[in-house]
């Protein structure tokens, strides 16, 4: 895919959580999107993007994506390095029964989808843990996508994908 396409699109979602509290949606509860070609996202209602933009090189990258709900330390990884770290979203919690979607923002509870909102690319591999991973696990699984952990809450095989997402077998990189 041609980085020219999210400088144009300006907003590609890669993956949106949306859960329901006391009645109420939280949607983008996170979101985490490509805007202006920089890897962004919105935690709790809090805005913030990232100066990670060299994703767009025509290679395959990992990225790493760790938030602790006691201090709200949010750290991105890409390629087992750290890139990026800000507090966010300190003593909230991601509560159970949402919905996670790859490739789409939600603007309702598993819904609201728009056309120009939509990634489009190929993503081999997405996996939600209930525990923060050491620097020495995360740069495993950068290094050898046919690494597994065990203990994720839930695995790549339990996503639904929009029609514009491919999903692949993760293929190493050379």
């Amino acid at each position: 895919m041609s980085d020219d396409y999210y400088f144009e699109a300006r907003h590609a979602s890669i993956i949106s959580h949306a859960f329901k509290e006391k009645g109420q949606v939280h949607a983008n509860a996170p979101l985490f999107l490509i805007l202006n070609k920089k890897l962004s996202s919105y935690f709790f209602r809090t805005f913030f993007r990232t100066d990670i933009s060299d994703i767009f090189d025509g290679k395959q990258h990992h990225i790493m994506i760790t938030w602790q709900k006691v201090d709200g330390q949010l750290i991105i990884y890409k390629d087992g390095e750290q890139k990026y770290s800000k507090i966010v979203a300190k003593d909230r919690t991601l509560l159970a029964g949402g919905v996670w979607v790859v490739g789409q923002d939600q603007d309702t509870f598993g819904g609201g989808f728009q056309i120009r909102n939509c990634f489009k690319g190929i993503i081999d591999a997405v996996y939600i843990w209930d525990k923060i991973l050491s620097i020495d696990e995360i740069q495993l699984l950068a290094k050898n996508c046919n690494a597994y952990l065990s203990g994720y809450s839930i695995g790549y095989h339990d996503f639904e994908f929009t029609n514009t997402t491919n999903r692949v077998e993760p293929v190493c990189s050379t």
